[in-house]
């Protein structure tokens, strides 16, 4: 694990995983469950259906 700045210590890393259809549109949506997941050092794993709705995800991240 990298240094932490002091004026960020106390704050914890979360993620969120979003899902869209189409990369040209503004719409992302939320993956239910794989949403303000705390990181943790742990391994999280996504399954995407054979045949998905969806076919881009992006992960977002932050610290709170």
């Amino acid at each position: 694990m990298g240094r932490l700045r002091a004026g960020l210590l106390g704050f914890k890393r979360y993620f969120d995983l979003q899902e869209s259809a189409n990369l040209l549109s503004a719409l992302w949506n939320p993956v239910p469950g794989r949403t303000n997941v705390l990181g943790a050092g742990q391994t999280v794993v996504h399954e995407v259906p054979p045949e998905p709705d969806v076919a881009f995800f992006r992960l977002l991240t932050g610290l709170r």
